[in-house]
């Protein structure tokens, strides 16, 4: 494996658990802190897997973003896309957090669907 490939699996895995945390920092101190330190232990160990090059890990990397990106669109439509509402101010931090997660989402897909990616996996 190429160190171009291993500093593409490397940031996936580092990177992975940002898109799905990303929360305004209002909700993130109303949640419970041992479930959020659960999550980031099992991302954790889903990124040592990514870089040991363990199939089912890309499975669920790929799996976790894709379905991040589903529930951020749903979010962004349920609570962000409504301007009107309440004077016309809209929930802006709603609509960026969920922007930029969506964006982080698809970055991780992409850099996961490049073919140095694919080889590394498949050896």
């Amino acid at each position: 494996m190429d160190t171009k490939s291993r500093g593409l699996i490397t940031a996936v895995a580092i990177g992975q658990f940002v898109p799905v945390l990303l929360y305004p920092p209002a909700v993130l101190a109303s949640g419970n802190l041992v479930i959020l330190g659960s999550v980031i232990a099992i991302f954790a160990i889903v990124g040592y897997c990514l870089i040991q090059r363990r199939v089912w890990a890309k499975t669920l990397t790929i799996f976790v973003q894709g379905f991040n990106i589903i529930t951020r669109l749903m979010i962004l439509i349920a609570h962000g896309a409504n301007p009107l509402k309440d004077g016309g101010g809209g929930n802006w931090d709603v609509i960026i957090f969920n922007l930029v997660a969506i964006g982080l989402s698809t970055l991780i897909l992409y850099r996961l669907d490049v073919p140095e990616i694919e080889l590394a996996f498949n050896r």
